[in-house]
């Protein structure tokens, strides 16, 4: 009787070590897809930071380096007139209409000339806050852009209308303020987007030439 049993024994075990050895084998190819599949969404990731860094580096580079350096040119500018050309307790248009209405235009046109380099830088500007406004991060800035464009098209038509200001003793329109916010919060939105070092590189400080 035993050894009828032992053939059937011996099946059965061979069965269920045959069904241990599938499910061994079908465990380590499942861990081989789950480590793929991790593999391969970690590629990806590292693929869409890798276009993520170079498309902020792109929009530093276009938009708000240009950004921040004219908007420190069109500082500087405007200090300079307000501090050797603008008449007391006046504006910088204001003054200029002053003066040539008192000693001509031929005397100042040095000033004439720095107002017209400060209209064309503002267009600059706009154009370059116009154009980066769709990929803004911060959201400061939208608002600032706005006040920045109104600013400058507001001081542009008073600079259109200075001769006829000169000439028919009117006063000028109102100004629009500079948005005082704007340069901080493009500094903000160029922090954003500066490109990084990768993690362990050094960048030594740079120094004041002598």
């Amino acid at each position: 009787m035993a050894a009828v049993w032992i053939p059937i024994i011996l099946s059965i075990g061979g069965a269920i070590g045959g069904a241990g050895t599938w499910l061994y084998q079908q465990q380590q190819a499942e861990k081989k897809e789950a480590a793929r599949a991790e593999q391969l969404a970690a590629e990806k990731a590292t693929a869409e930071k890798q276009l993520a860094d170079m498309e902020n580096a792109r929009l530093w580079r276009e938009y708000l380096v240009k950004i921040e350096m004219a908007l420190e040119a069109n500082r500087l500018v405007a200090k300079e007139l307000q501090a050797d050309f603008t008449e007391p307790n006046w504006g910088i248009l204001e003054s200029y209409v002053i003066r040539v209405r008192r000693d001509g235009q031929q005397r100042h046109a040095q000033l004439y000339g720095r107002i017209a380099r400060l209209v064309q830088d503002n267009a600059k500007i706009v154009d370059l806050l116009v154009a980066y406004r769709p990929y803004v991060l911060n959201e400061e800035l939208p608002p600032q852009i706005t006040a920045f464009k109104e600013h400058a098209e507001r001081y542009n038509d008073r600079w259109l209308a200075i001769q006829s200001v000169i000439e028919s003793k009117e006063q000028l329109p109102y100004a629009t303020p500079f948005p005082e916010a704007l340069t901080a919060a493009v500094a903000a939105e160029s922090k954003l987007r500066k490109p990084r070092p990768p993690p362990g590189v050094n960048v030594p400080a740079q120094r004041d030439k002598l």
